[in-house]
């Protein structure tokens, strides 16, 4: 790891698991904003929460699971987002988180404006 880039390490717990969080950039907190979310190019897509949000992630709360390494889109307030999924972890309540990194996010106040 590059010395000038600092690594913040906590020990948190996720319904049954316990994970070492090694994120380079801070999280911000969404109150669980309502999504939907497509895997890869098919046409169906699922309801999801957006739990939280970075410059380079997302981490979403879901009622199905996940395949790690798909690739996903997700649509939320004016924002569609791509991102392959880089984890799922399953909580006591039958619910999935799921982490994103983004590859490609799109505002699309961006394309409305004249």
């Amino acid at each position: 790891m590059d010395s000038a880039v600092s690594e913040t390490v906590q020990t948190q717990s996720r319904g049954a698991h316990e994970f070492v969080d090694r994120r380079l950039e801070q999280r911000t907190p969404c109150d669980d904003i309502s999504a939907q979310v497509r895997i890869g190019e098919g046409l169906n897509s699922t309801p999801a929460s957006v739990l939280d949000i970075s410059t380079s992630g997302v981490r979403l709360g879901l009622d199905s699971s996940l395949e790690v390494g798909s690739n996903v889109t997700v649509w939320f307030n004016k924002t569609v987002v791509t991102g392959q999924v880089r984890y799922c972890r399953g909580n006591q309540d039958g619910s999935f988180d799921a982490g994103l990194r983004l590859l490609d996010v799109l505002n699309l106040d961006v394309l409305n404006r004249n």
